[in-house]
């Protein structure tokens, strides 16, 4: 008994090229109205989003110009501490030279 395999011959098989139908399909419609509803709403939705970053920045930039003034007035009272500082400094040493020349005396 024998075994034989009827192969088909390659040059006798024909391929089918595919043809281009140039139709819009319902599927086309709907994929393309689904794109353009998608891109509207990414639209509206990255305006919404960078209309809340520049509130968010304004924002930011009043409280930082209300820390600049904070800051700038605590400068001043440490000047103005500074200064009493030093005159108490000088006061103490006028007292102490006051002191020296009592306890000299004797």
């Amino acid at each position: 008994m024998s075994l034989e395999i009827d192969f088909p011959s390659r040059l006798n098989m024909t391929v089918q090229t595919p043809k281009y139908n140039n139709w819009f399909s319902f599927g086309n419609v709907i994929t393309i109205a689904f794109g353009l509803v998608t891109a509207t709403g990414m639209f509206f939705v990255m305006d919404a989003r960078s209309q809340a970053n520049s509130d968010y920045i304004v924002e930011i930039r009043r409280n930082i110009n209300t820390i600049e003034k904070d800051v700038t007035e605590l400068e001043k009272e440490q000047v103005r501490a500074d200064e009493r500082f030093g005159s108490i400094l000088g006061l103490l040493e006028r007292i102490d030279t006051r002191l020296e020349r009592i306890e000299g005396n004797k």
